[in-house]
């Protein structure tokens, strides 16, 4: 592998501008996971380019964020990660540049990857990977994933009596509930999966969002689900810790935590999300993150050509065999290494029914309005049309001259 890495650098070499001898640093924001293996996976790119790529841990959703409250004289970025809600925000505020080998590689990727990333026809991150909602069952309770809803929530109900949990998730939280909403009929903004948003048409408050919030609140009611912490980190930990200690028998969650059931010892499976009732999938966002690179940057081709090779098949296809993050690469999808992996064919099966997470800065107001929504739900008793009218009024009142 090492040799064809090397050859690889050659030819970017060969097509890029000369460096001085003097040793440029560049430095990548970065998921703190996930750090300790990029910072040894870059060794043979700064042996070719006499660089130093140095990945420092800061949070996904925080970077965009933290880069705004560096201080003037404070060493900054050249690379941030973000999700594709915050490859928007940092284009508004025209903090990053067009990628420009993107024009040429885009091709490469799987084409909604690229729509969520691109603005004006130009790509604003490169895919580092993409990200959907997944069921993790225990095989030692479940031979096979549940079929529907119902199918779990009976098993939710029998689980109960018996002291235990069936199938659990995040349902505090908008993220974790849109995929019972879209497969009711409710969107975030109308087109959002298509080439051309419309980010004026509402779709949270419709007949379908109403219908959702009410089978929601009467699950709720049943009891079903445990009392979650309402930070949504501490929420998906503590999600992870019932199934693992093998008090829940199923588990919605992401593949961002699949190296942690890996170590767990659980025998598990992993299937895309149940059908509702009504025969509709459910449907997840497909959130796509990548690397972007800031306009602040004094090293903007050097930063490109890492963005490259940190995307070449065989660098992509190691980091997901260690990191589990799947590349939306299509040279590593079809990789022989990755095609009996579990989380791969589950996540690919669930992409079949997603939507992508809507590239918008508007996005933060949906997050907060949304989830206070569902307080709302289960704390009182207003009905679930006036809730979601009302977070509607705050959303067009907090988000009035966003785009």
């Amino acid at each position: 592998m090492k040799s064809k890495i090397v050859c690889y650098l050659t030819a970017l070499l060969m097509s890029s501008v000369v460096y001085s001898q003097e040793r440029t640093v560049l430095r990548v924001w970065d998921d703190p996971q996930r750090v300790d293996f990029l910072n040894d996976s870059v060794k043979p790119f700064e042996e070719m380019y006499n660089c130093d790529v140095i990945f420092e841990p800061v949070d996904l959703h925080n970077q965009v964020r933290r880069f705004l409250a560096l201080p003037p004289n404070a060493t900054k970025p050249d690379i941030i990660l973000l999700p594709s809600d915050g490859v928007a925000e940092a284009h508004k505020l025209d903090l990053i540049a067009p990628i420009q080998f993107m024009q040429v590689d885009a091709p490469n990727y799987l084409s909604n990857a690229i729509s969520a990333i691109s603005f004006d026809g130009n790509c604003y991150s490169v895919p580092k990977a993409i990200e959907t909602l997944v069921v993790y069952y225990n095989k030692k309770y479940l031979k096979m994933p549940l079929e529907s809803c119902d199918d779990y929530h009976e098993l939710s109900l029998k689980r109960k009596a018996e002291g235990r949990y069936g199938l659990i998730f995040n349902y505090s939280q908008f993220y974790s509930i849109f995929p019972l909403m879209a497969a009711n009929g409710a969107y975030v903004f109308e087109n959002h999966n298509d080439a051309i948003k419309d980010y004026e048409e509402y779709g949270l408050d419709n007949e379908g969002a109403v219908n959702s919030f009410k089978y929601l609140r009467k699950i709720y009611s049943d009891g079903i689900f445990p009392t979650l912490p309402s930070d949504p980190q501490d929420a998906f930990d503590e999600l992870f810790n019932l199934f693992v200690s093998e008090k829940a028998d199923a588990v919605i969650d992401g593949p961002w935590n699949l190296s942690k059931y890996m170590k767990s010892g659980i025998d598990f499976g992993i299937a895309s999300l149940p059908d509702m009732t009504n025969g509709n999938a459910l449907t997840p966002f497909l959130s796509v993150k990548g690397w972007s690179i800031l306009k602040s940057s004094h090293n903007a081709q050097l930063c490109e050509n890492l963005l490259r090779y940190l995307n070449s098949t065989e660098v992509a296809e190691n980091r997901y065999l260690i990191t589990k993050e799947i590349p939306p690469i299509v040279s590593v999808l079809k990789s022989s290494k990755l095609s009996d992996d579990i989380l791969v064919n589950a996540i690919a099966v669930q992409t079949v029914n997603s939507v992508n997470m809507p590239s918008s800065s508007k996005m933060v107001y949906i997050w907060e309005c949304m989830d206070q929504a569902l307080k709302e739900l289960y704390e009182t008793d207003l009905t679930e049309e006036y809730i979601l009218m009302n977070a509607h009024k705050k959303f067009d009142s907090v988000s009035e001259g966003e785009f």
